[in-house]
C-alpha cells in the first residue's frame, strides 16, 4: 500500500523541471531545501554558450540531483542532451503564459504592432530544427521576441518530446493566432 501512494506523490520530470524554473526566479530559498538554487544561477545560464559550459554551472546539477531525487535517470545521453537543452533554454523566460494554448499559440499571438510575436520567418526556422542543439539556439534567440513570456510546462513538455508531432501543433497553433486575426 505504501508503494502506491508513494509512485502517485512523485513528480514527473516536466513538474521538476518547472519548479526548478520557478525558483531560478525568485530569491527566497524553501525550507528544507536539499539543493538551493539562486537567482545568479539564471544569469549563469543565460551566459552559457556550450554544453560544455552548462555542465560547469551548480545549477544544471541541482536541476539534475532534482530529478534523480525522484528516481527520474537523466544519466542517459538522450535525456542528458534534452536536460541541457532545457537549463539553457528555460533560464530565458521571465514570465509563464498559462492562457497560451501552446507555444506556438505564444508566438503567433498577434502583439501591439498588430503582428504575430514571432515572424514567420523565424517561426519557420524553429519547426525546421531536427536537434536539440538547433532547436535550443533557435529558442535562445526566439524568446525574447514573446516578451520572455511563454507557457512553460507547455515548453518544457515539447522540447522534451520534439518531433513532428509537436512541430504540427505548434504551427496549427501560431497559423490560428495569425490567419484567424
Amino acid at each position: 500500500m505504501s508503494d502506491t501512494s508513494e509512485s502517485t506523490s512523485r513528480k514527473s520530470f516536466e513538474d521538476i523541471v518547472y519548479l526548478w524554473w520557478t525558483r531560478l526566479h525568485e530569491e527566497t530559498q524553501l525550507a528544507g531545501d536539499t539543493y538551493p538554487v539562486r537567482r545568479k544561477d539564471a544569469a549563469e545560464l543565460r551566459r552559457a554558450t556550450t554544453k560544455e559550459q552548462v555542465l560547469l554551472l551548480p545549477a544544471y546539477h541541482n536541476l539534475r540531483l532534482l530529478l534523480l531525487q525522484e528516481d527520474i535517470d537523466v544519466d542517459r545521453s538522450k535525456q542528458t542532451e534534452q536536460l541541457i537543452s532545457l537549463a539553457m533554454i528555460c533560464p530565458h523566460i521571465r514570465h509563464d503564459d498559462r492562457e497560451s494554448r501552446s507555444v506556438g499559440h505564444a508566438m503567433g499571438r498577434i502583439s501591439e504592432s498588430e503582428r504575430p510575436a514571432v515572424s514567420e520567418l523565424r517561426f519557420l526556422k524553429l519547426l525546421r530544427c531536427e536537434s536539440h542543439d538547433a532547436l535550443t539556439t533557435q529558442l535562445r534567440r526566439t524568446i525574447p521576441l514573446t516578451g520572455k513570456k511563454l507557457p512553460v510546462k507547455k515548453l518544457i513538455y515539447d522540447v522534451l518530446h520534439w518531433d513532428a508531432r509537436i512541430r504540427q501543433q505548434w504551427a496549427e497553433t501560431y497559423y490560428d493566432c495569425t490567419v484567424l486575426s
